[in-house]
């Protein structure tokens, strides 16, 4: 004899055991996208940055947005350096990543008014941003750089007295003469070329963005582009023909250091977020990431 489920059980059971279905699917989707604090940060103390952002789950990171290679939209391989290093930041906190973008100034200014938890983006820690935000030791080395055409290079002399001079790093355009040097406004190397005395024979041009500079350079406006050493490492990597027409200058000139951006006032944040810098250092996690994307151009598209 065969038993007829359906007509065995009353319909307020079939009703109960559809609810009790559904309540276990919620609950398994809600528990599938949660992301748990790591439990350091619940235990810290009401009211503390930290505790804070164990309540919230979500982490709120700064980028500059289609920079490669730090943001690298539409690419889920190689979705940018920052993006990544962002990623595991927010992944040992135990929070979810929530990726926000803007320029380098609206980044800090953001930072400093508490609406970002923390920015990468390629920011270069000095005094004066200091005063207004705080920095973390550097996850990223570099220093300024740039592209110099060959076409302003001098002419070449086979003299024994007066060999022939390497150009390899940005001190080495005083020896090229006066340059149209084009460099991005506010930033710490268009500092550089005004203020340090090695520079005061070049023409100093700024422009909004490194991409404007760089089109500049591109269309003879201009003899050279400073930028950092990243950014130019970079852009050789993503056009290896730049190469025939400009000689990329990136040997230390001065050390620039790459922080991470955090909102002033709380002591332990910071001490928290330097420790998981040094540790990701120690551990070789950033080299690790940085190695995707300058060991090889495998992330140009």
């Amino acid at each position: 004899m065969k038993l007829d489920l359906r007509s065995s059980m009353s319909s307020k059971t079939v009703s109960r055991l559809r609810i009790g279905l559904t309540a276990i699917l919620v609950i398994s989707v809600v528990l599938a996208n949660t992301v748990w604090a790591a439990p350091g940060l619940s235990e810290r103390p009401k009211g503390s940055y930290l505790r804070k952002l164990a309540d919230a789950g979500v982490l709120r990171i700064g980028l500059q947005k289609n920079v490669p290679p730090f943001h690298i939209p539409g690419n889920e391989e190689y979705p940018g350096l920052d993006v990544e290093i962002g990623r595991a930041i927010a992944e040992h906190m135990g929070l979810k990543p929530q990726f926000v973008f803007g320029d380098l100034d609206q980044l800090i200014d953001l930072a400093a008014q508490g609406k970002i938890d923390v920015a990468l983006g390629g920011i270069s820690s000095d005094l004066e941003r200091s005063l207004r935000a705080n920095f973390t030791e550097p996850y990223l080395k570099t220093t300024p750089a740039a592209l110099l055409n060959r076409k302003s290079l001098p002419p070449e002399t086979s003299s024994v007295d007066f060999p022939r001079k390497k150009f390899e790093s940005l001190l080495d355009l005083r020896y090229a003469g006066s340059l149209k040097i084009g460099v991005k406004q506010g930033t710490t190397n268009e500092e550089i070329l005004k203020t340090d005395t090695e520079f005061s024979m070049h023409q100093i041009v700024t422009f909004d963005s490194n991409e404007q500079a760089l089109q500049a350079l591109l269309a003879g406006e201009v003899d050279a582009f400073v930028a950092d050493g990243v950014y130019i490492q970079a852009q050789t990597i993503m056009n290896k023909e730049l190469l025939s027409r400009f000689i990329p200058l990136l040997a230390v000139y001065r050390e620039e250091h790459l922080s991470l951006v955090l909102p002033p006032g709380d002591a332990e944040y910071w001490l928290y977020m330097n420790f998981m810098v040094k540790e990701m250092h120690r551990t070789g996690e950033i080299k690790k990431i940085y190695d995707r994307y300058f060991s090889s151009g495998s992330w140009v598209q």
